[in-house]
């Protein structure tokens, strides 16, 4: 284990120390946004002012848009003012500092905009919340997508199927039946195990580019029916 010695340690012992300054928030956000003069050279081609646009202006540098994100919720979203009240509360975890804001895109899209890295990084990562038993896809948000930014291609889950015929209580059974929501991946041990028969759990990446089934009705050439 390395040998850490505190600030305040080394200066009981007469060591010289240097404190760095403290890196806030609210000081990342304002070297982000700060601005500089740049010295442009203007040329002239074809009659026209023409400007060449160093590397540097590219080098380190983040897009004001990096921030939002699109949420997607499976069904009609609750009232924006309990997502603002409460996704602030799970994902701010009381800084003001860091209130993430949000705008109604439709009934059930919310653009969210995440200032914290750390917070972008988190929800990204766990892609898929729940808010009043409504299941919430998060998605990053880019203006070169504009019009396909509230559509999502595959999201990982497990899907619930109830009911499922006994005869179709088997690998390929499952995934028949899980195929109509999008690619099947693997059963959950206490599926796979035999262990519940009333509810077989299925970990699936859902197609969103279509609305996904509730309810799906099988039938088979020997006239069997099931609903599930």
């Amino acid at each position: 284990m390395a040998d850490i010695t505190s600030p305040v340690e080394a200066l009981h012992l007469g060591s010289p120390v240097s404190v760095p300054p403290v890196n806030t928030w609210a000081n990342v956000v304002q070297q982000k946004r700060s601005m500089k003069k740049y010295d442009v050279n203007i040329s002239e081609t074809n009659g026209e002012s023409v400007v060449m646009v160093p590397e540097e202006v590219f080098e380190d540098s983040s897009p004001l848009w990096e921030d939002f994100f699109i949420g997607k919720f499976l069904a009609t979203a609750p009232h924006v003012a309990k997502v603002h009240a409460i996704f602030n509360k799970i994902w701010a975890l009381g800084d003001k500092s860091q209130m993430i804001e949000l705008i109604e895109i439709n009934s059930t899209t919310m653009k969210f905009r995440i200032c914290n890295p750390v917070t972008r990084n988190r929800v990204l990562r766990r892609s898929m919340w729940n808010l009043a038993e409504i299941p919430m896809v998060m998605s990053k948000w880019s203006p070169f997508r504009e019009e396909s930014s509230l559509e999502f291609k595959t999201v990982p889950l497990w899907v619930h199927l109830k009911n499922v015929p006994m005869d179709m209580f088997s690998w390929k059974g499952h995934s028949f039946v899980t195929s109509a929501v999008g690619e099947p991946v693997r059963l959950h041990l206490e599926t796979a195990q035999c262990s519940n028969f009333k509810i077989a759990k299925v970990f699936v990446n859902a197609d969103f580019s279509k609305e996904l089934p509730r309810v799906m009705n099988f039938s088979t050439s020997a006239g069997k029916h099931a609903k599930v």
